[in-house]
């Protein structure tokens, strides 16, 4: 940001009127004011810090307020965050849910909120008391295609890799698998695989598995897996908040597993025909914050691109689109709305001002404007069409 802030910054020119070349049409970036970002306890520090960078490359204060389940990290930035920025401008409130009932009641000039689709409508619905802007980056069910013409070794690779990535809570995590029931059987072998090469035989000794967030979440995710198939996995151990890698396999769509988003380390498979099958599933839920497809064939990429709507969408791989500053992270419908990342942070903090500055000087095109009008109606383009009038 501090390298291209600069850059960012500048002013930037428009096209001009074709019959007014002195005027300089331009867009200024300003800031907003006053923003309010609520932070998220899966990545506790960096959806926190990552918007308050743009928040403040962009001008604003800004009050920042961390997640209460990631204890550790809220007094962490409590603490640290007054160190180095102004406490008055950065202030850093902790708190539950009543804090954050009495903060909503505060008018801000923006609110950046990251969490679930329950909360962001408690938010949203806060913000319009003010006719506050918000951007609301919420979850949702990211579906991940399978396609037969694909190199399975590679593809179940990565995606072992971001389903169980911080033990499956991450907003952007492949949810489930959609493929034909022909790929079903070697998937859940080549994933089976990949867990035992990452986490060993047994994931709760590994130094690099993580655990679920708290007992209520424990709870709630392993109710998931009742009545499901479990083809690897499906234990767990309350006390300690651990959920072991899970994979399921001939899900129904109509079970309770496929109704929410899982926000745990539970890869479900749901078998479909056909590419026309899978897009017409993914069509007819919520748009998802992200969307996977894994194909040799660049022509069913582009078709699933083409007829689905997804925040973001990554052909081959999980979760990569969101290293590319380059790229603005955000959702649509009910995973989201607005975006961030990079530049798009700035112009996220940012009030883009339409800006026109003449000339002050006497110019024939204005005479049309000022009356008085009856002998000037010739000059109106598509007059004959209205009938002279």
């Amino acid at each position: 940001a501090i390298e291209n802030l600069p850059q960012w910054m500048l002013d930037e020119p428009v096209e001009k009127h074709p019959q007014r070349k002195d005027d300089q049409p331009y867009i200024h970036s300003e800031p907003l004011g006053v923003v309010l970002i609520m932070g998220a306890w899966n990545y506790p520090f960096n959806l926190t810090i990552q918007p308050l960078v743009g928040a403040i490359a962009a001008g604003n204060a800004v009050v920042i307020k961390p997640s209460e389940l990631s204890e550790q990290t809220a007094i962490m930035l409590a603490t640290l965050i007054p160190k180095y920025l102004d406490k008055d401008l950065y202030p850093v409130i902790n708190g539950g849910i009543p804090e954050t009932t009495e903060l909503l009641k505060e008018k801000f000039d923006h609110i950046i909120y990251t969490g679930s689709t329950g909360v962001g409508k408690i938010v949203m619905t806060a913000a319009a008391k003010h006719l506050t802007p918000v951007t609301l980056e919420l979850g949702g069910k990211s579906p991940c295609y399978i396609d037969k013409d694909c190199d399975l070794d590679i593809a179940c690779r990565r995606i072992t890799w971001g389903k169980y990535l911080n033990s499956g809570q991450t907003c952007v995590a492949p949810d489930y698998i959609l493929c034909d029931p022909s790929l079903q059987g070697q998937i859940v072998e080549k994933v089976k695989k990949n867990l035992k090469e990452f986490y060993g035989d047994d994931a709760k000794t590994s130094p690099d598995y993580g655990r679920i967030i708290n007992k209520r979440h424990f709870k709630r995710v392993m109710g998931l897996i009742e009545g499901q198939k479990v083809a690897y996995g499906g234990n767990g151990d309350e006390a300690s908040c651990y959920i072991a890698p899970t994979i399921l396999i001939d899900v129904d769509p109509r079970s309770n597993v496929m109704q929410e988003e899982i926000f745990g380390p539970l890869l479900p498979i749901v078998c479909v025909k056909s590419l026309e099958e899978a897009i017409q599933f993914i069509n007819q839920r919520p748009k998802p914050l992200a969307l996977y497809a894994f194909s040799n064939n660049e022509q069913v990429i582009k078709k699933i691109v083409a007829e689905t709507s997804s925040g973001g969408f990554c052909a081959n791989d999980v979760i990569a689109h969101l290293g590319l500053h380059s790229l603005p992270f955000g959702g649509v419908g009910d995973s989201g709305m607005g975006s961030y990342h990079g530049k798009d942070s700035f112009r996220t903090c940012s009030h883009r001002r339409s800006c026109l500055i003449r000339p002050l000087k006497k110019e024939e095109t204005d005479k049309i404007r000022f009356p008085p009008f009856p002998a000037k109606v010739s000059w109106i383009p598509g007059r004959s069409k209205l009938g002279g009038t």
